[in-house]
């Protein structure tokens, strides 16, 4: 009876742990919401709408890099026609992706649990931590990131499904071997490395001692889809794949074992050393795990989750063997969590399922056990503020609505100011995501402002762009009656005739301390057409259609010194 009462404490216990780690990730995705496109959403999402308006097929199978997005294109392309292009569909689908994933594993896990509801909770909470774990912030919180999802559900679809396929008992062998091929190529759609989903199914199909009809036909369908997969594609640039471990093999070993390790990296900031234990704890674990596969009498239980471990590392070998001239660090990128926490998974999980001793199966428990703890401290992160970023991020796209297109401002959004500017100039004249008519993230600005009542605050600086005639501004509105600063700031001419906008959020300690205020962001920075007679006021915007003005006016020197 103590055991039972113990069991359900844990149970509880984990599922509640399990749903914070989902809740606050979800908070944490808020707190990094920016409506405004990032990187490769510029070429891969802007870019692309507008190619396959015109070409659809075309577009849909273009390179991007050494990857075809077919399948995350799908939502990049309902996200802009359908909902705005405000990138919350797509932070909904990485959520939803992540929970697929979830659901996966435990369903093949949970084949071969005790009926006890205790254990099944355990399990679940436990796979809910490690599917939501803010430790993959990166492949949460962008708006591009749904294929580091899409492709790890998709590969351990296919693998369950070849399982299955083996099954008698059912009759249904060719559906089942049908589903596979399709998640597999669902995988090979969704990022380069899906393209090892096939070969790792024959090797599956191999290891369950298939029918040489079905490996037959696994072998035609991974000719077949590697053939359409490389017509007319051309390689990135970047080291070769063989060069690089015939002549770094040492180096490109530490990447992998820093690739499968890359969790504590973000859950135990500056703890390399652990970093390394934790990859060479999954690489020993899985070579176990293979040895128990290929020694055992009759087929291990979840065989599945031993099939994705192989294929993970392979991931991880081959990603090694590209990303090793970039530098180790770069194994420790946050989207490739994504790819050691389901590996950890899958290995501790296989183990736990098929080591039949006492001792060797609680080891195996206390270490996932130790794992998660770690991994669950990784949710620290989303009390970070996010302020920076989102305010960067929110000048970068006011730049561009104000044909400024200087990298001062913009290099938050994309790293070629000139590619940029082609992309965000073509988005404006189609209307999309920021430039939208109807867009509610930088509404419509008033033809013209006056208000009697005052703020605080001033003009401080004005310097010039790149564009001709349209100018920068830098300075601070506070509303002394409501102690708070004015989240955007109207720039106008001496009349009251608008001419640009800023926004609030820039750091500005000097103004806060001259305020006595907590809040160090009260700093402007905002872009307007230079009047004629070169004066212009600022009127602090306090609600819609509510103004205060800032006291005086400025006259641009001319020349406007220099950004």
């Amino acid at each position: 009876m103590k055991r039972q009462h113990l069991e359900t404490a844990c149970a509880v216990f984990m599922l509640c742990l399990g749903m914070l780690a989902a809740a606050t990730t979800i908070v944490g995705v808020v707190r990094h919401f920016s409506p405004v496109p990032f990187w490769d959403q510029w070429d891969g999402g802007v870019q692309f709408y507008m190619n396959a308006l015109n070409d659809p097929v075309t577009a849909f199978f273009q390179q991007h890099n050494e990857h075809r997005l077919a399948f995350p294109k799908l939502f990049y392309f309902a996200d802009i026609r359908y909902f705005g292009g405000r990138n919350v569909s797509l932070l909904i689908v990485n959520l939803l992706f992540a929970l697929l994933v979830g659901i996966a594993l435990y369903r093949v896990i949970s084949r071969d649990l005790p009926e006890r509801p205790a254990a099944r909770a355990i399990v679940a909470g436990t796979l809910l931590i490690l599917a939501f774990s803010f430790v993959q912030r990166e492949n949460f919180n962008w708006g591009f990131q749904n294929q580091w999802f899409a492709i790890y559900l998709f590969a351990f679809c296919a693998f369950h499904s070849l399982e299955r396929s083996t099954d008698t008992r059912t009759g249904y062998a060719s559906p089942w071997l049908a589903t596979a091929l399709t998640c597999a190529t669902l995988a090979t759609i969704s990022m380069a490395s899906g393209l090892l989903v096939f070969p790792t199914l024959i090797a599956f199909g191999l290891y369950l001692r298939l029918p040489r009809t079905t490996l037959a036909t696994l072998i035609v369908a991974t000719i077949a889809a590697w053939a359409l997969y490389f017509h007319h594609w051309t390689s990135p640039g970047g080291a070769s794949l063989t060069a690089s471990m015939i002549q770094h093999p040492g180096g490109v070993l530490k990447f992998v074992i820093l690739y499968l390790g890359a969790p504590f990296h973000y859950a135990l900031p500056g703890r390399r050393a652990l970093v390394l234990l934790c990859g060479c704890v999954l690489l020993g674990g899985a070579l176990l795990s293979i040895w128990i596969a290929l020694t055992a009498t009759k087929r291990p239980r979840a065989v599945t989750l031993l099939a994705m471990s192989v294929f993970l590392i392979g991931n991880a070998i081959i990603t090694a063997a590209g990303r090793y001239i970039f530098g180790l660090d770069a194994a420790l990128s946050s989207r490739y969590t994504t790819s050691g926490l389901i590996a950890f998974a899958s290995v501790a999980f296989f183990l736990w399922l098929n080591l039949s001793r006492r001792i060797p199966r609680a080891t195996v428990a206390v270490v996932l056990m130790l794992y998660v703890a770690v991994v669950a401290n990784g949710q620290k992160a989303v009390r970070e503020s996010a302020h920076d970023e989102v305010y960067r991020k929110s000048i970068g796209g006011l730049a561009l609505r104000s044909h400024v297109y200087d990298a001062a401002y913009t290099s938050a959004l994309y790293p070629d100011p000139s590619v940029l500017r082609s992309t965000a100039q073509a988005a404006e004249r189609s209307g999309l995501s920021i430039f939208a008519a109807d867009n509610t993230d930088y509404p419509p600005l008033s033809e013209r402002v006056q208000s009697d009542t005052a703020c605080e605050g001033q003009i401080d600086i004005v310097k010039a762009t790149e564009t001709p005639g349209v100018l920068a501004a830098h300075g601070w509105a506070f509303d002394s009656g409501l102690r708070r600063y004015a989240p955007s700031v109207l720039l106008t001419d001496a009349t009251g005739r608008v001419l640009g906008q800023a926004l609030t959020g820039e750091r500005r300690d000097d103004v806060a301390a001259a305020l006595h205020t907590q809040d160090p962001y009260g700093g402007w920075l905002g872009f307007f057409k230079m009047p004629p007679d070169r004066r212009v006021r600022a009127f602090g915007v306090l609600a819609p259609g509510r103004y205060c003005a800032l006291r005086g006016e400025i006259d641009v020197p001319a020349p406007v010194p220099s950004p």
